[in-house]
């Protein structure tokens, strides 16, 4: 390494003439400065100088060896540890009259309920290996690149600037300290004086995007447009100075709704407890609330219609926060409770964290029960423990509703893990049963109590009273699409319903005819119930229970009629609101679509040897049993496994067994054990 240093060192000197480091840049590189001639060992450096060696040989540095060697204990900035848990670090930005000079910072420390005025960075850590080099303390810390940009931009000309940033104001080599300061990110993102959104550097087209932000935040034809709840039209666009409708200056605002920083778990907390947000994007700047406004007009007053923009990320996280300060408002207590940890899991499965456990971790802040499960911020435990100890912790209060958000093993990720527990760190959009609509009521077990009981290697095999009812006799072709990229269909972005009711996925149509076939072939039905009707109430998961059979049937009827109309090919049926011919129905038609599409996605139909039918897993077999267990809202679908044993397979919707209706079949209680 030396050799190679110093002839870098020399190349690089004959690059800048006589600048050479010295004083405390000199000791950054002990064995490579000895090259120096000592004449120019004192010679004073200006600030490019030490912006070059940060900036430019660093980074580009191509032996990630010397970087951990010029960073090391020696010579690199070192952590003190922390007063109390009750302690934090600030990160003092020191100013700089040029974007060009080399980011320099102070790390201070203060108790929590005493602490000066600061900001909260909200941003995207990138690519695991820290690769640009700090001036922290006067000595090198090392940090990734977003950050390194983001501090670049935060940084004033003039005054200090005070932040908490994860990554430099916690010691991430310190698993314990680690811990303690997650444990504190609710309160250090309540009191800060706001939070800063970095999405990171701009585009040539971030400008542009931003003031069309603007531009509809502050549009009376569009505000108009939303709070009458009718369309907007090409010409009211025209007069509102928005850009023509297939213009490409709508993929601006595309870009800043997608960028990464959305996809991430703990900006969920970082939003939902900042007491003010502003969102900047390079030079751009714009409050979030006027962001989420722009987003919110785009959606209901129908532009999106019109044109191709998506802001379904930012609604969904302004949604997270609306859903929790609804839920706190609502409160009987007054106190900010929180939501359930449980509830939170499964809202938020879409988003991503680079290590597993903060899929957990990163929503603490928001919990109301996480402390008396006993879930507390562990970075000495794996992903896999923390998964285990989740679920029986829920499953130890007598609720089986946790077993409602295991993912397909189509989906999952992590193979280590007993069957019965959720994959956290599995992504998908199917919603469980037990946590939507009208099956939340159902009472699968009836009021019987949960009798459960663990065994094994840290509790990896649960125990579970309740009737085996059925086996599957076939399984049809599961509502599952190809995978494909977002750029490639905007039918699989997360969009809302309005969105949703512009596209039509063919697939999942051939999917509820092909289904149809099927579940009319069975003569009769077990309940007495007209087959027919039972197909129709299980393609929704018996939402509109108290539908009239007419009612629903109406429902069927004009998503099939609608539907008739258009050729399958592969690809999406794209239709509009205003075409007299093509509206008919059309209410009727895609709001059964879309309540189907929730239900079925991810799923398959199946029938039973006794004769019922039901949406299960999509990786059901023929031969699997329909179980019933105690505590449970849900039926749920488990496969024979080695000595006596069973695999829990997912939850399912069955007409006929959700309401108690297996405690009454006469069939024995046992206990099954599922690995």
């Amino acid at each position: 390494m030396e050799a190679f240093m110093r002839k870098y060192y020399a190349e690089y000197c004959d690059g800048i003439g006589d600048l050479r480091p010295t004083g405390w840049l000199l000791r950054l590189m002990p064995r490579a400065s000895q090259v120096a001639p000592s004449k120019f060992r004192k010679v004073n450096l200006d600030s490019s100088w030490r912006r070059r060696w940060y900036e430019d040989i660093l980074p580009l540095c191509p032996l990630p060896a010397y970087k951990q060697y010029v960073c090391n204990d020696d010579h690199g900035f070192s952590y003190q540890s922390l007063p109390g848990n009750d302690h934090i670090r600030l990160l003092e930005l020191n100013p700089a009259a040029t974007t060009e000079a080399v980011i320099e910072c102070t790390l201070t420390t203060h108790p929590i309920q005493e602490h000066p005025p600061y900001e909260a960075l909200s941003y995207t850590w990138g690519a695991p290996q820290p690769e640009y080099i700090i001036s922290c303390d006067r000595k090198p810390l090392p940090i990734g690149e977003n950050l390194w940009r983001a501090l670049h931009r935060l940084r004033r000309e003039n005054e200090e600037r005070v932040l908490w940033i994860d990554a430099v104001c916690i010691n991430q080599a310190d698993k314990q300290e680690q811990g303690s300061q997650v444990s504190l990110m609710k309160q250090i993102y309540q009191e800060a004086d706001g939070v800063v959104v970095w999405l990171g550097d701009e585009t040539k087209t971030s400008p542009l995007g931003f003031d069309l932000l603007h531009r509809i935040a502050n549009s009376p034809k569009v505000l108009h447009a939303a709070q009458s709840q009718r369309s907007i039209l090409v010409e009211d666009m025209a007069e509102a100075g928005l850009p023509a409708p297939y213009s490409q200056d709508w993929k601006a605002i595309d870009a800043i709704f997608w960028r990464a920083w959305y996809s991430r778990v703990w900006i969920i907390q970082e939003i939902t407890l900042a007491r003010r947000a502003t969102v900047i994007c390079g030079r751009e700047k714009l409050a979030w609330n006027d962001l989420i406004n722009a987003a919110s007009l785009l959606n209901k007053s129908g532009l999106i219609m019109l044109v191709d923009v998506d802001p379904a990320p930012a609604l969904t996280t302004a949604g997270y926060a609306n859903g929790y300060h609804a839920q706190n408002n609502n409160s009987s207590s007054g106190s900010n409770s929180g939501l359930p940890l449980l509830s939170l899991l499964v809202w938020t499965r879409a988003s991503q964290a680079t290590q597993r456990v903060d899929k957990v971790y990163g929503l603490l802040g928001l919990s109301q029960d996480a402390s008396a499960l006993g879930i507390q911020p562990d970075y000495t435990i794996s992903a896999t423990e923390l998964y285990i100890k989740i679920a029986v912790q829920h499953l130890s209060t007598g609720s089986l509703d946790v077993l409602s958000a295991v993912t397909d093993e189509y989906w999952r990720t992590r193979s280590n893990l007993p069957t019965w527990v959720p994959d956290w760190s599995t992504q998908t959009r199917a919603a469980p049963y037990a946590f939507y609509g009208q099956p939340v009521r159902a009472h699968a077990a009836d009021t019987q109590a949960a009798e459960l009981r663990f065994s094994g290697a840290d509790d990896r095999v649960l125990h579970a009273s309740g009737y085996v009812v059925d086996s599957v006799a076939r399984v049809c072709e599961p509502n599952t699409p190809a995978r494909i990229r977002r750029d490639d269909s905007p039918a699989l972005r997360l969009g809302g319903r309005r969105f949703w009711s512009q596209v039509l996925s063919v697939a999942a149509v051939r999917r509820v005819r092909q289904w149809e076939r099927v579940a009319l072939g069975l003569r009769s039905y077990p309940t007495g119930e007209p087959t027919e009707e039972v197909y129709h109430r299980s393609l929704i998961a018996g939402q509109f229970c108290e539908a009239p059979p007419d009612v629903l049937k109406g429902f069927y009827d004009a998503f099939m009629r609608y539907t008739a109309r258009y050729p399958f090919g592969e690809g999406f049926i794209l239709f509009g609101e205003r075409d007299p011919e093509r509206a008919e129905g059309y209410e009727a038609a895609m709001a059964y679509f879309l309540d189907v599409d929730r239900a079925t996605f991810g799923r398959a139909l199946f029938t039973t040897k006794l004769g019922y039918m039901g949406i299960g897993p999509r990786s059901t077999w023929p031969g699997d049993r329909v179980a019933v267990l105690l505590g449970g809202r849900t039926p749920y679908v488990l496969r024979s496994a080695w000595g006596g044993k069973f695999k829990f397979v997912g939850e399912c919707f069955v007409h006929g067994l959700m309401q108690g209706e297996a405690a009454r079949m006469g069939k024995p209680k046992v206990e099954v054990k599922i690995v």
